[in-house]
């Protein structure tokens, strides 16, 4: 990829070749330098400057620059340089002028699309990182409804692709979801999984004490065993349970 210079091309190119050495050029006899007299020293140096920044456009691989005119005017500077016209040479040199000022800024756009792209994939892989933290909390949810489910499904199949921030909206709005579905309740002296099932603010129904017994199986080994002071969580929106089913069946709801 190339990368573009804080200084400009031309400049670097006036380094690279000296001008103090030009400026000592004209007129002093040298063959290849036998019509400099015909211009001053500072064209004869921009003219050589623009060439030499034109060769090296030219010869860099940039995709997105289409050099077709730059290859004629690099061209024309050739022919100035050694037979150099003080008529025709603003005009050429206005015209290299335009031509580098192209390339440049094809360079820059090509180098601010790279950095727009390496910072898109740096955020992706922040977002990749946190919807797995989300997945992994998903994980530990039971009973998710059908469209609980889907969003699981969703969330993870765009995990799977490298959708980072798509993945981590759908996981974390359904992690949040699931968050407020489910409170904590602390076992008081004499209760039983009936009775809190049976609390109006609870579920209002003894029969889906099954339900509090899904939702903390690592907590309740015997359902018939529970310790004052225990800590269950209650999934507020629990599916029906079977003994609920088969109480409204019998009118006993």
């Amino acid at each position: 990829m190339l990368k573009v210079k804080k200084s400009s091309l031309k400049n670097s190119i006036v380094a690279a070749l000296g001008l103090t050495a030009l400026a000592g050029c004209a007129g002093n006899g040298d063959a290849e330098d036998r019509f400099a007299a015909n211009c001053d020293t500072a064209t004869m140096a921009e003219l050589k400057e623009l060439n030499e920044a034109l060769t090296n456009a030219i010869r860099t691989e940039v995709v997105i620059w289409e050099p077709a005119e730059a290859i004629v005017v690099q061209n024309e500077l050739e022919a100035a340089i050694q037979n150099c016209d003080p008529n025709a040479s603003p005009a050429l040199i206005a015209r290299a002028e335009k031509e580098v000022e192209i390339y440049e800024r094809k360079v820059k756009e090509a180098e601010d699309q790279r950095l727009a792209k390496e910072r898109e994939q740096k955020e992706n892989e922040r977002y990749l990182e946190m919807a797995e933290k989300e997945w992994n909390k998903v994980q530990t949810y039971d009973n998710l409804s059908d469209d609980q489910q889907e969003m699981k499904s969703e969330g993870k199949t765009a995990l799977d692709n490298d959708q980072g921030r798509e993945s981590y909206q759908i996981l974390s709005s359904l992690n949040s979801e699931l968050r407020d579905r489910v409170e904590e309740y602390v076992v008081q002296e004499g209760d039983t999984l009936w009775d809190i099932a049976a609390r109006t603010q609870i579920y209002g129904n003894p029969w889906q004490w099954p339900a509090i017994h899904d939702e903390n199986r690592q907590e309740i080994t015997n359902p018939d065993l529970i310790y004052l002071g225990q800590k269950l969580m209650i999934d507020k929106n629990a599916e029906q349970t079977q003994l609920t089913a088969q109480a409204k069946q019998n009118n006993l709801l």
